[in-house]
């Protein structure tokens, strides 16, 4: 987590070791960028400050355990990174940040392109 430029904050996805942005479902009760910040916890540890706005959003197809597949709409929220943990529930991720050119091409969602913070996402399905 550098100090002097924007990175973006990717994880490997657990079927294909991809690299992703931390995303999840939304969570009842939960605005979405306070999902956001979960997910980013639960799947790469770092913990600090999000947006409540969405800075940008792009299509995901969701693969399900069963087979099918659900269209979704990943809204993205900034997060300034506080501090990684050592230890976190999906650690078997592996998870790096990189400038935020690098991630988009990454994570090939070209929405990535304009943050000025480590996106997140919540999917909207």
């Amino acid at each position: 987590m550098g100090k002097s430029r924007t990175e973006v904050m990717l994880v490997t996805s657990l079927g294909t070791r991809r690299w992703i942005i931390p995303k999840g479902w939304p969570q009842k009760g939960r605005a979405p960028h306070h999902s956001a910040a979960r997910e980013a916890f639960e799947e790469a540890g770092v913990e600090g400050v999000i947006d409540s706005r969405s800075v940008g959003s792009f299509p995901y197809q969701k693969r399900l355990k069963n087979g099918g597949v659900v269209d979704c709409e990943v809204e993205v929220y900034a997060l300034r990174v506080l501090r990684q943990s050592k230890q976190w529930p999906g650690k078997r991720r592996a998870p790096g940040q990189v400038g935020v050119r690098q991630g988009s091409r990454r994570n090939g969602a070209g929405a990535q392109a304009e943050h000025a913070h480590p996106p997140l996402g919540a999917e909207v399905g």
